[in-house]
């Protein structure tokens, strides 16, 4: 799609140690399966995909995402792999999110309708940053505390994540 390489550095590494400057603590998550929530930094460190391959990454090259939906009972994370989008460029899809009354990152409602109303209108994060994973196939994680400040555009800029978007499995 014309315009991606506004979105995405060709060398992921880039991206990855910028993001990893804005990590403040990460702590390795036991169960994914029932540990793991919605509206959570993550890295994944072990994964295997669906084909039964495993891959382990480092630290400088492991993903980093955002989850949107995380389903123990439909075996599924629905998740925008952040470390794919140039940090500046994922400003604008974070301030979507961003409740100006509270200053804090929301995900709230149903995921069809948050698919809906926010990420479909971004097309950086729908065309090349938008993942699904096999909750099952995840299977070293680290759940990470990121300055949202960073992550955020100076004049929407949140403090945190409401904690009420975090929900557990389904």
């Amino acid at each position: 799609m014309a315009g991606d390489e506004d979105y995405f550095d060709s060398d992921a590494r880039k991206n990855n140690v910028k993001y990893n400057k804005f990590v403040l603590d990460k702590k390795r998550v036991k169960s994914p399966s029932t540990d793991m929530v919605r509206a959570k930094f993550y890295r994944i460190r072990k994964y295997q995909d669906v084909d039964g391959n495993e891959t382990t990454y480092s630290d400088v090259l492991a993903p980093i995402i955002f989850t949107l939906y995380v389903s123990k009972k439909k075996d599924i994370v629905h998740a925008v792999k952040v470390s794919e989008i140039k940090p500046e460029k994922i400003k604008k899809f974070f301030a979507k999110f961003v409740n100006s009354k509270t200053d804090l990152i929301e995900v709230k409602g149903d995921s069809r309708a948050l698919y809906k109303k926010k990420i479909v209108h971004s097309p950086g994060v729908v065309d090349k940053g938008y993942r699904t994973y096999k909750l099952s196939g995840i299977k070293q994680i680290f759940e990470l505390d990121m300055d949202e400040t960073e992550l955020t555009p100076a004049n929407k800029q949140a403090s945190d994540i409401n904690n009420d978007s975090q929900v557990k499995n389904r």
